[in-house]
């Protein structure tokens, strides 16, 4: 007797949320209140204030609420490619310029910048914006004030570019570098406050993003006789 046996495999979808190559993590709740300056091997401008008031997660965060302008810096362990998580937040859209930075050595030297994104800029305060190949920025959307945005940066030293998405939106295309910068690894990364308007501005859990999940969406459909 013969008899027919259908199998169905559906294979729909197989995750791979490995995490990319970045190392650095930093909630900043395990650090002390006041400055950032001296904490976790951070170095620069004592404006940086390490706080409770304030944070994406009801721990801490770091906020610079100064008119001046100011930078704070950390050293890293070298990556080659990988995406750099963070939350920004600021709590006006009308004057002041946050920004989060990358680079390959001390940002004081131009070319040694590589990555750059911020909230507000010129006269588009209202604006969340990266700069790539050129040193002009360039819009990504608008922010609201007084909301935590999940930025993600992902980069790579063997191809010079980098590109950028907001609450695991679209990425943008990739793109150079800033100025058109290049470099074997990142080794920094930078808090900065830009202008000089007072507006309150807050840095938060630096992660690795997980990469996006590839899936395998084909379904074979098999007969079997005997």
């Amino acid at each position: 007797m013969r008899k027919y046996l259908p199998l169905l495999i559906a294979i729909i979808l197989i995750p791979n949320a490995v995490f990319a190559a970045w190392t650095y993590t930093q909630n900043f709740n395990s650090l002390s209140d006041g400055d950032l300056n001296g904490q976790d091997s951070w170095s620069g401008d004592t404006t940086f204030d390490v706080q409770a008031t304030v944070s994406s997660d009801a721990g801490k965060s770091v906020e610079y609420a100064n008119a001046a302008e100011g930078l704070i810096q950390r050293t890293i362990t070298g990556v080659t490619d990988g995406t750099m998580r963070i939350e920004l937040r600021k709590d006006t859209t009308l004057l002041g310029n946050m920004q989060v930075g990358l680079g390959k050595g001390d940002w004081g030297t131009g070319s040694n910048r590589l990555a750059i994104v911020g909230l507000g800029y010129n006269l588009n305060f209202d604006k969340i914006y990266w700069i790539s190949a050129g040193t002009s920025e360039a819009t990504i959307q608008s922010f609201s004030a007084s909301t935590f945005y999940t930025i993600d940066i992902d980069f790579d030293c063997g191809t010079d570019q980098y590109r950028v998405r907001v609450d695991e939106g679209t990425y943008t295309s990739f793109a150079n570098f800033y100025d058109n910068g290049t470099c074997t690894e990142v080794t920094n990364i930078i808090f900065r406050k830009q202008d000089g308007f007072t507006s309150a501005s807050y840095w938060d859990n630096v992660s690795a993003a997980a990469a996006a999940a590839t899936a395998i969406d084909n379904v074979f459909s098999y007969s079997f006789w005997w």
